[in-house]
């Protein structure tokens, strides 16, 4: 009676070895899975950063490239404003002759 007991408590023992294997196997492969996402999310991260340095780079170039031309833009400008004034005061008809020339 004494064998049929622990041979049954054997059997009870060695299911629930099974089952726990299977539980840390299981845990084992969510904890795999949870590694790789963080690798990726890692990953993912730093080609973030990189992008947004190459960013920032590329916007200091076009400032740098824009410079030149907001000072053409500046000249343009005043010799426009120049040109007004300088008609503005020329008599009418001497405009239109200036006019007629050109």
């Amino acid at each position: 009676a004494a064998l049929a007991a622990a041979s049954g408590e054997h059997e009870v023992a060695l299911q629930a070895r099974g089952t726990a294997q299977e539980a840390k196997q299981q845990r084992q492969r969510e904890l795999d899975a949870a590694r790789q996402a963080l690798a990726r999310a890692e990953e993912k991260a730093e080609g973030a950063k990189r992008h947004r340095t190459e960013l920032r780079s590329s916007v200091e170039a076009a400032k740098q490239a824009l410079r030149p031309a907001k000072v053409a833009e500046r000249t343009a400008t005043a010799g426009r404003a120049a040109l007004h004034r300088s008609c503005a005061k020329r008599p009418v008809a001497a405009q239109l002759a200036a006019e007629l020339e050109a």
